[in-house]
């Protein structure tokens, strides 16, 4: 798959996720690039889960 193809998917899947959350997309995806931000490198990426709707 091109590697413009799985970015499109992945950012489709979360804002469709969002929508079935009820929440605003670029609300969602805006606060969630704020939190991750502060993410530390240390954290495991199973704590990622904890960032879903």
């Amino acid at each position: 798959m091109p590697e413009g193809a799985k970015i499109n998917a992945i950012l489709m899947t979360m804002i469709e996720t969002a929508k079935a959350n009820a929440l605003d997309p670029m609300t969602y995806i805006g606060s969630l690039l704020d939190e991750l931000a502060q993410f530390p490198e240390w954290r495991k990426s199973s704590d990622l889960g904890d960032y879903l709707p």
